[in-house]
């Protein structure tokens, strides 16, 4: 049986979040608002190109964070399904219930406690250089491929994110294999351009994704608070949204 998966932003911050909030309600030092405010803490970025759309919800206690479940949990009046593997998470499938430039409202209750959220996804926009959406180039291994990028300024943007992602790679186990790429660069502009340049190490398919945030994400990336509350109400964390775009660069000999 063969599986095969891709990385995404969504889960990778997701979880990288959980670390977080974990890292931050066991700090002694002293943060910059008080860490008793709000009970939870709320993770959540919708993507246009994602097929189902995630909510993580934490315990905001203090060396005792945990994922939380039993919540109701809907966006626009759509009721997400707790996953069964991962505490806390919350889950919908979602191919194109996320489009550019409309409003999405986030509703989270845990036992009488209420949780609200609104984000407006970005309009969508378009890659424009290079002109095709697969473009192929020969090179050596141990060379240095650039790549010029340009597109289409979306409104309702904060910042652009770029990330390259390696062709994919299979592991081998007794009844099953899985193949999955890597993340092998990943930065944030202001601008409509950006260059990148991926050293060759293997050839194959490589991924430039282009995530354009709404103002909710780029509030939180340049929150001056350690722990800050963006895109929600009665709770901390973040509720956003991602219009995105990609090219594929496939590198040959």
């Amino acid at each position: 049986m063969v599986f095969r998966f891709q990385r995404s932003l969504v889960l990778i911050s997701i979880f990288s979040f959980s670390i977080f909030i974990a890292a931050m309600f066991s700090s002694c030092s002293i943060p910059v608002e008080p860490l008793n405010k709000f009970k939870y803490s709320v993770f959540s970025i919708l993507l246009t190109s994602s097929s189902s759309q995630t909510v993580k919800i934490n315990s905001a206690n203090l060396g005792k964070s945990q994922g939380v479940s039993g919540a109701i949990v809907e966006i626009n009046g759509v009721r997400l399904n707790e996953d069964t593997l991962w505490r806390g998470v919350y889950t919908v499938d979602s191919i194109g219930f996320v489009k550019p430039g409309k409003v999405y409202e986030l509703k989270i209750i845990v036992g009488d406690y209420l949780i609200s959220g609104e984000t407006i996804v970005p309009d969508s926009f378009e890659i424009i250089e290079p002109v095709n959406k697969y473009v192929e180039i020969k090179a050596v291994e141990g060379d240095t491929v650039h790549i010029n990028l340009k597109w289409s300024k979306g409104t309702g943007v904060g910042l652009y994110i770029i990330e390259v992602l390696s062709p994919p790679v299979c592991f081998q186990y007794p009844d099953t294999v899985i193949c999955g790429r890597g993340k092998i660069k990943e930065f944030f502009t202001y601008d409509e351009w950006a260059n990148i340049d991926i050293n060759v190490k293997r050839y194959g398919d490589y991924i430039v994704r282009i995530y354009a945030t709404d103002d909710n994400y780029a509030n939180y990336v340049s929150s001056k608070y350690r722990f800050p509350s963006v895109g929600v109400e009665n709770s901390y964390g973040l509720f956003a949204s991602m219009s995105v775009d990609s090219v594929v660069v496939k590198i040959t000999k």
